[in-house]
């Protein structure tokens, strides 16, 4: 399909309906497959093999090479007197192999595993690769794989885990009709899937694009030599001429030895040495981090890393190793049920498997000693789990902010931020009269104890901090947590600053834009924030660079 039929072709696609026993009938897949609509992303986003070999090959500084070469074998030099091109032959090459390494792994980056998958076909499964998926073919998933396209569920309830698109490692709960996402992966249950986007349509196939696209590194170094050259340029046509003048008029000197001599004098101009040395000590850097896993799109990317000024961590993962453990259980009211108990149950009925849950379970032993009759599953904008039993209500865990009223929240707000100063994380555990109702989402939750977790510090983190310190950047940090608790985490690292934090609950763009220079540490950040908070600090003139390991990252 061409890029610029696409919208035309959109806007007069005929979409259907299958149903989940039938799927689609064959005619129905060849108009698919002969308008275009596979599941496969044939666009490369990153640099043509064309631009590479055109941008380093043709160059004002080798046009001034080519043109002295030329001059030399009109004037039948012999080949020591060619010796300055394997100098600019050494520069182009240098540049065209590393940009076509980093090209291809670019090229490679694929959220989305290339395997075969079942869908239904004239009522019969058969097994296609996920790239031959077509749009509004019926897929068959089960516990474990990776959905391969954003799809409608037709048929089963499952947990699917989008931590690769959140941020989130919380499992959540689809059901009919609701709508799955590509690079997922189901946690439980087994479904039935109609594609209702293929190939680059696909949300996470746009997200990889910005990532794969090429952007032009503002390297100071590159715009020196260049005009470094043009000035050089400007010098050597008037100084050529009059050295070729005064070679043959003055000296008396043929064309042929004047055009060798003078052809010497503009090699000497031309800062060719400099080159070379240039790209040879980038591409050294560049091996270098190839050592260390680190792709380098363009030679000269490298020296906007060694401008770095500020750099953004995230927590979790990057400060704190991610695993964490229960400390103890806090209770704030009297309560005639076991809440332990009750937390048991909760976990063996939402079956959990981040490392919250892991750390509550171990703790927490799961049981099935009260008879659940529905759950809410943990997302990123509930923040809390929740569990209705029979006879008893509703019981939640999660984030006191975004568990309980205002009211019931300041209550207790100063114990919650008394642990948070101490780099402990807090999970309120409430209890509400009311059961969950589809549809519903006001509560009441009445707040019955604090579970107290704590975050394990990497041990590599606080040598990282101190390496950075040393070496005057900046150190941001940025988490969906408590920004209290993440203060405490980053202060025990030794993150210079760390005790300026705020929270971007509730704050618009132009609050974040205004506070984005002013404070250390961002607590209860959503994606969107993230991608704001970052564009405000470059604005503030700071080269920035950044850690992430979710899609959502990318923005």
């Amino acid at each position: 399909m061409k890029q610029g039929n696409k919208k035309a072709k959109n806007q007069q696609i005929i979409r259907y309906s299958p149903s989940p026993e039938a799927g689609l009938s064959d005619e129905q897949v060849s108009a698919r497959i002969s308008g275009g609509y596979l599941n496969s992303v044939k666009k490369k986003y990153s640099k043509s093999y064309f631009s590479i070999i055109f941008e380093n090959v043709f160059t004002f500084f080798n046009l001034l090479g080519l043109i002295v070469a030329v001059a030399l074998i009109i004037a039948g030099a012999s080949l020591s007197n060619f010796f300055f091109v394997l100098i600019y032959l050494s520069n182009i090459l240098i540049g065209i192999v590393l940009e076509i390494r980093a090209k291809r792994c670019i090229d490679k980056l694929s959220l989305i595993s290339s395997r075969q998958v079942q869908v239904i076909r004239n009522g019969k499964p058969v097994f296609v690769s996920s790239d031959k998926i077509v749009l509004d073919d019926v897929i068959v998933l089960g516990l474990g794989d990776q959905i391969p396209t954003d799809s409608i569920l037709l048929e089963g309830t499952i947990d699917v885990n989008e931590s690769l698109l959140t941020g989130e490692s919380i499992a959540v709960t689809k059901h009919v009709g609701n709508t799955l996402y590509a690079a997922s992966f189901i946690t439980s249950g087994t479904c039935k899937i109609r594609a209702d986007k293929v190939g680059k349509d696909n949300y996470v196939e746009k997200l990889s694009e910005k990532a794969k696209k090429y952007k032009k590194p503002s390297s100071e170094i590159m715009s020196s030599l260049r005009f470094l050259i043009k000035v050089v340029s400007f010098a050597i046509v008037p100084i050529a001429t009059a050295f070729m003048l005064k070679s043959t008029l003055m000296y008396g000197e043929t064309v042929s030895e004047a055009i060798k001599s003078t052809s010497a004098l503009v090699i000497g101009m031309i800062p060719s040495g400099m080159f070379l040395l240039t790209s040879l000590a980038l591409a050294v850097g560049v091996i270098k981090l190839y050592n260390h896993k680190t792709l380098v799109q363009d030679l000269y990317s490298l020296e906007m890393l060694a401008r770095v000024d500020t750099i953004c961590f995230d927590k979790t993962g990057t400060i704190t190793d991610g695993k964490m453990s229960v400390e103890k259980l806090v209770p704030l009211v009297e309560s005639k049920d076991d809440l332990t108990k009750i937390i048991g149950s909760m976990l063996s009925e939402l079956k959990d498997n981040n490392q919250t849950a892991v750390a509550l379970s171990e703790y927490f032993v799961n049981s099935g000693d009260f008879k659940a009759l529905e759950n809410l599953p943990f997302n990123s904008e509930r923040k809390y789990s929740a569990v209705s039993f029979d006879n008893l209500g509703t019981y939640a865990f999660g984030a006191p902010e975004f568990l309980v009223s205002d009211d019931a929240y300041s209550k207790i707000s100063d114990q919650i931020n008394e642990y948070a100063k101490q780099g402990l994380r807090v999970l309120l555990f409430a209890h509400s009269d009311k059961y969950i109702e589809e549809g519903k989402n006001d509560y009441d939750f009445a707040p019955l104890a604090m579970i107290i977790l704590s975050d394990n510090i990497r041990p590599d983190a606080e040598k990282t901090v101190k390496w950075f310190n040393d070496n005057n950047v900046a150190i941001k940090v940025i988490s969906g947590d408590n920004p209290v608790t993440v203060s405490e985490v980053a202060l025990r690292v030794g993150i210079i600053g760390a005790e300026k934090y705020v929270s971007l609950e509730g704050k618009s763009d132009e609050e974040i834009i205004e506070i984005a220079d002013e404070y250390t540490v961002f607590g209860r950040v959503t994606p969107e924030q993230k991608s704001v908070l970052i564009k405000a600090i470059k604005a503030a003139g700071h080269v920035t660079a950044m850690t992430g390991d979710g899609v959502n990252d990318i923005l």
